[in-house]
C-alpha cells in the first residue's frame, strides 16, 4: 500500500509527535496544529484511511470512527522508516 504525499505527511507527524513510540497518544488537535493549509476534514479523510490501513490506531476506546487521539502502529513505523524516513 502507498500512501499519498499528504497521507505521508500526516503518518509522519503522528510519528514525530508521538516520538515514534506505539503508546505515546497525540491528539488531532496537536497534528492539526502541525499543519497551516489543511482543512480538518481533508485531515479526517487521511486519519480515516491511515486507521483503515493499520499505520494508526485510536489511542482511546470508542464507538465512533475516530477518538480525539492516535497512536502509531507497528505496522505504521514501519511504513514511515521505509517509504517517509529515506526522504528526510
Amino acid at each position: 500500500m502507498m500512501l499519498t504525499r499528504e497521507q505521508e505527511t500526516v503518518l509522519g507527524t503522528i510519528f514525530e509527535l508521538g516520538k515514534g513510540s506505539v503508546t505515546s497518544p497525540v491528539t488531532i488537535s496537536a497534528i492539526h496544529g502541525t499543519f497551516s493549509n489543511m482543512n480538518v476534514s481533508d485531515l479526517v479523510k487521511h486519519l480515516e484511511i491511515l486507521i483503515k490501513y493499520r499505520f494508526i490506531d485510536n489511542a482511546q476506546k470508542t464507538t465512533e470512527r475516530l477518538s480525539n487521539t492516535f497512536v502509531i502502529t507497528p505496522e505504521g513505523i514501519k511504513y514511515y522508516n521505509e517509504n517517509i524516513k529515506k526522504r528526510l
